[in-house]
């Protein structure tokens, strides 16, 4: 363990944070194993660039170079490739060629060191293998030309996160072929144009004439929107490759092709929706009718109330809950379409309402015929 990495383990303990490896070989920091970070924590890294007496940018690099020799140090085993040969060679010619190897690499690494190519500030996983100097030293190509080649051939999604981006594509050796802020830089680039690049395709088709159909417009409003967004998400996803397999076909083509197919989804949906409504109206209605006969029956037996006055909607529902099977029935009319509650206390304030008025109407008719009588008989008098 060089100086560097002595002092950093000390700075790290200082704060109360260590150095690990997850079951990749990535090396990161964890702080009493409640947190965790992919990067020197600042705290630390402020500690340390004050004992050492270098800025934090430099520090990081030192730090960066340190941690890639160790890796290398405590590898065991190296990977013998061997172009133009067979893989099963006897032992003494494998170490033959790890020790060519070895020399190989170490001439490239100092071109590829004093070319400017830095590692990833962000984790310290292994250093690039020998095929990956190989492929640098023997292409002409730029490293942003590379990495953006490397980025297209990922098919990142627009959801990606940049720790999605370098959980997917640290193990590949392009990643490391330029500096961590060159590396975000273009994934987000790239990531900007995806989204860009779906977001045209969304645009196109609802621009396009055979979209704007009434029916066809709905339909999406009426069928469940979640199923028609994961049928575009679907056709999306899968237009490259269908692209790739039919170059003969058109835009026009494939939209046509997409719409036969998105149509037969959309009918068997509909059907399921009938089917459903259907059923939920007769069991709608049931509730209903179960709900109007314990009424009838409280009224019939004399229990409800008679007069405007005794009725409130709590003493409704305690006279509903005290009747048998009327709780079951009043959970059951919960929720259902047509008259709810509230609506058949209404109806019942008014029949007692106009049951009143009608007794007012019988009575003072009673009263004006006997009146008329008992005038009659003065004047036969």
């Amino acid at each position: 363990m060089t100086t560097l990495l002595a002092q950093l383990d000390t700075a790290l303990a200082t704060e109360g944070w260590a150095r690990a490896m997850d079951e990749s070989s990535n090396e990161f920091y964890y702080y009493n194993d409640v947190q965790s970070s992919w990067e020197v924590p600042q705290a630390v890294l402020a500690g340390l660039s004050a004992l050492i007496g270098k800025d934090a940018h430099t520090l990081t690099k030192e730090i960066e170079i340190a941690l890639a020799d160790e890796a290398n140090n405590s590898e065991t085993t190296a990977a013998v490739q061997v172009d133009g040969k067979d893989e099963d060679v006897e032992g003494e010619k494998v170490n033959a060629h790890s020790d060519a190897d070895d020399d190989d690499d170490d001439h490239h690494q100092t071109q590829i060191g004093s070319s400017g190519v830095k590692m990833n500030d962000l984790i310290d996983l292994p250093t690039a293998t020998s095929t990956f100097v190989h492929l640098e030293a023997q292409t002409t190509k730029e490293p942003k030309e590379i990495f953006l080649k490397f980025l297209g051939s990922l098919n990142m999604e627009p959801n990606w996160t940049f720790k999605t981006f370098v959980k997917n594509a640290s193990k590949d050796p392009r990643y490391w072929i330029v500096d961590s802020l060159t590396r975000r830089q273009l994934f987000e680039a790239v990531l900007v144009q995806t989204i860009d690049e779906r977001r045209s395709v969304s645009e196109a088709s609802a621009a396009n004439p055979l979209e704007s159909k009434e029916k066809d417009s709905l339909k999406e409003h009426l069928l469940n929107t979640s199923n028609a967004e994961l049928l575009g998400t679907r056709f999306l996803d899968q237009l490259p490759q269908l692209q790739v397999l039919c170059p003969h076909l058109t835009k026009l083509d494939i939209l046509k092709v997409y719409k036969d197919a998105t149509n037969s989804k959309y009918e068997q949906l509909e059907l399921q929706i009938k089917s459903v409504e259907l059923k939920n109206y007769r069991q709608d209605r049931k509730a209903r009718d179960a709900f109007r006969d314990i009424l009838r029956l409280l009224m019939i037996e004399k229990k409800g109330p008679k007069e405007k006055g005794e009725i409130s909607y709590a003493k409704f529902i305690q006279l509903i809950k005290g009747y048998p099977n009327g709780e079951a029935a009043m959970v059951e009319l919960c929720g259902r379409k047509g008259s709810t509650l509230i609506d058949y206390w209404w109806d019942l304030v008014d029949l007692i309402s106009e049951g009143e008025n009608n007794l007012k109407r019988v009575h003072l008719n009673e009263e004006g015929d006997a009146g008329s009588l008992h005038k009659q008989r003065k004047i036969g008098k």
